[in-house]
């Protein structure tokens, strides 16, 4: 299926730390409670037995095994689309930078989706000066609110929430997953903020192909054009009638 050019990009970023197979004995994220009865199984592209039970609904743990045993790199990257960058309570698309929208994707990933809502909406909150209370309760409601906001906020209130998250990534992981902290640090810092307007389609430091510029040095070369054509035709047509 067509997905946006962002989101190539930004899944791309968290299958690299992702990884294809975590078997570890020591990653909380390989176990999960299916009938109040603790299972191991495998992770694959970072869908863990937990998203394929709680997402897709799967209660048999045999199925789940086999379920991500099977799992190709494409299945991964689509059940991240689906559930997650454009599920109907987080449209990710809707946020036009995408560095930011990057982080908010990766912390959802990592740290889930509730965290990571969370923590966006009292970043957002702290910068334009409002109350928590002041949003929607329900994602659907106040992502799409929060999603204008950022759009509307100059670099330097956009580059001022993208720390916020990341600090706010790091002391919610530093507190809560000590065993991996230093890779998961090193996940965290990986994210580069970039302005919007920036960004480059050729740029090696990633982020949108959907430039604003790009559009108006077309309009600009089209308008050029047909003046210059105009001017042309009427230097043509003159000299035409003075023979």
């Amino acid at each position: 299926m067509p997905y946006s050019k962002d989101y190539e990009k930004i899944i791309e970023h968290v299958f690299k730390y992702e990884g294809e197979i975590n078997d570890s004995n020591l990653d909380s994220g390989n176990f999960c409670t299916i009938d109040g009865v603790n299972y191991k199984f495998l992770t694959k592209y970072g869908i863990t037995c937990n998203f394929v039970r709680d997402k897709l609904k799967y209660t048999n743990p045999t199925k789940i095994k086999q379920f991500i045993q099977n799992l190709t790199k494409d299945d991964a990257k689509k059940l991240y689309y689906d559930y997650i960058y454009n599920h109907k309570n987080n449209k990710l698309d809707n946020i036009k930078n995408r560095s930011i929208k990057q982080l908010i994707f990766d912390m959802m990933v990592k740290s889930g989706e509730s965290q990571a809502r969370q923590d966006l909406k009292n970043a957002v909150a702290e910068i334009k000066g409002k109350k928590i209370t002041d949003y929607p309760s329900i994602p659907h409601e106040y992502m799409p609110i929060l999603s204008e906001e950022i759009n509307k906020m100059n670099k330097e209130k956009q580059e001022q929430l993208f720390n916020k998250l990341k600090s706010r990534w790091t002391a919610y992981e530093s507190d809560k997953n000590k065993k991996f902290l230093q890779g998961i640090l090193n996940r965290i810092n990986s994210h580069i903020f970039v302005p919007y307007e920036d960004i480059k389609p050729s740029g090696v430091n990633n982020n949108t192909d959907d430039d604003p510029n790009i559009d108006k040095e077309k309009i600009l070369f089209v308008f050029l054009i047909v003046i210059t054509s105009a001017v042309f035709l009427t230097l043509i047509i003159y000299l035409f009638r003075r023979m």
